[in-house]
């Protein structure tokens, strides 16, 4: 795709730039598309290229289908079977990031590099328009610590017991109405339905 070597260079130092916020995109897409983690589903990526205002009159949705097509299609090392035919992992991510920057920009005469390119649907579109849900970083700061793994070791025999009760080989779900039925019905916590 990009035959120039100076060229690679700049897109691979766009990318280390912004990489903590590509890597959370990208989690948090992966996360959503049911079934397909670490892969992102079709769908999450047009959603994500409609909230990024990175859709126009050139990034369309068979241009999405196209690059998507053109990124599956260009394998650069062995992916999992599962997600390996219609999921694009993270370095594939990364590839249609500069895929549509290209279309977008250097197709347009805008931009003359594809590092150009990146940098500007990065800086233009990404950063100003998509913001995806802090979840990763309240895993990182609030939830992955010492005093909560504490409560929970403290108490895995009553969360085992919950768990089973609740996961059956018929259930392996556990919803937003499991949640309200446990914390207000099932165990005696003086919560309200309202309340949660």
């Amino acid at each position: 795709m990009i035959k120039e070597e100076e060229d690679i260079l700049n897109c691979k130092l766009i990318i280390k730039k912004h990489f903590k916020l590509l890597k959370d995109i990208h989690i948090y897409l992966a996360s959503k598309s049911t079934g397909a983690y670490p892969g992102i589903a079709k769908w999450e990526l047009s959603d994500f290229i409609k909230k990024a205002q990175i859709e126009d009159k050139v990034i369309n949705n068979s241009a999405v289908d196209r690059l998507v097509i053109g990124t599956l299609g260009n394998r650069h090392m062995e992916a999992p079977d599962i997600v390996s035919q219609n999921y694009l992992l993270r370095f594939q991510f990364l590839e249609i990031l500069v895929r549509l920057g290209n279309e977008k920009y250097r197709g347009m005469k805008i931009c003359e590099t594809f590092s150009e390119s990146l940098e500007k649907i990065i800086e233009d579109c990404i950063i100003p328009h998509y913001h995806p849900e802090p979840w990763q970083q309240f895993r990182d700061n609030d939830l992955w610590k010492l005093d909560v793994e504490d409560v929970l070791a403290a108490n895995v025999s009553q969360l085992d017991q919950i768990y089973k009760s609740f996961f059956t080989s018929q259930n392996k779900t556990f919803s937003l109405y499991n949640a309200i039925t446990l914390c207000s019905d099932k165990c005696d916590l003086g919560i309200h339905e309202k309340d949660i």
